[in-house]
């Protein structure tokens, strides 16, 4: 299984998957945060679904004197029991993925619930529609 979840962040990511067509999904006035998707590289295999994502922070986050402002992360959803958990993610100096990455991690991590009214509800719907 985890072989498989690889291979599929390998297609996801590889060739032209950064030069992504980010559709936004939650604009959070209140905390500056907007949460974005790439509908074109959907993978759906039985329940479960892949997408990428990208947040822009409006004021950068900080992780052992490090700043960031975006993170970009393959996302699995459960589209069955409603969960999603992040495969991996990066953490970017700038805006829109760029500049330097600051951070990068890869686990199969912890599985969560979708909340409602939020960015991952919003993502959870678009990817688990896809046929």
């Amino acid at each position: 299984m985890r072989t498989g979840i690889l291979v599929l962040a390998m297609a996801i990511f590889s060739g032209s998957a950064w030069s992504a067509e980010w559709t936004l999904v939650k604009d959070n006035a209140k905390s500056g945060e907007k949460t974005y998707i790439d509908k074109s590289n959907v993978v759906r295999i039985g329940p479960l679904a892949q997408m990428s994502s990208l947040t822009n922070y409006q004021r950068p986050k900080g992780v052992a004197g490090r700043k960031h402002l975006s993170e970009k992360a393959l996302v699995e959803f459960d589209c069955e029991n409603r969960e999603f958990r992040k495969l991996e993610f990066y953490w970017y100096s700038l805006h829109d993925g760029e500049g330097e990455l600051i951070y990068s991690y890869k686990d199969l991590g912890t599985k969560l619930p979708v909340a409602p009214k939020s960015a991952d509800e919003a993502a959870w719907k678009i990817a688990c529609e896809k046929k």
